[in-house]
């Protein structure tokens, strides 16, 4: 198994990985992204987020998402994982420990401080894989969001 980062070419994979996680979290009608939209934000030299594949031989078989974030409480960067999936028959193999293990390393090589995401409260498989890598659940923190469309509305 390697982890490769994923190119131009992987755009198509990339957009099916985001849409079968999307369904297995039961939010396929969030998924407003493009193909285009990919190629542009996650793919391009300018790109302000980076993706990997996990792969074995030629065949791809799941994918992580993530971009820099910054924070004034350590004045360092850090990495926000946006997305992780992998499919369904690699799981369970320890692939995913080794993503993170990955990503982990990714954050000590640049200087970062902190690498954090979020999950479904939900996902209670996933909260335990999280807790069981030394991760910490910071239940004292709520997640807030404006969408599109009230951002659309500001004036």
């Amino acid at each position: 198994m390697e982890i490769v980062a994923a190119q131009i070419e992987n755009a198509d994979l990339i957009f099916e990985y985001i849409k079968a996680l999307a369904v297995e979290e039961a939010l396929p009608y969030q998924v407003s992204v493009t193909l285009e939209d990919l190629k542009i934000n996650l793919l391009s030299e300018d790109a302000r987020a980076e993706a990997v594949l996990l792969k074995s031989g030629n065949r791809f078989f799941g994918f992580a998402t993530f971009y820099e974030t910054f924070s004034t409480t350590t004045g360092k960067k850090g990495i926000h994982l946006d997305d992780l999936y992998i499919e369904p028959e690699f799981r369970s193999k320890g692939y995913g420990k080794e993503l993170m293990n990955y990503l982990t390393r990714l954050a000590k090589s640049r200087g970062y401080a902190r690498f954090e995401w979020w999950c479904m409260k939900s996902n209670h498989n996933a909260i335990r894989f999280y807790e069981s890598l030394g991760a910490n659940n910071l239940e004292d923190l709520c997640i807030f969001r404006m969408d599109k469309s009230t951002i659309d509305r500001a004036e």
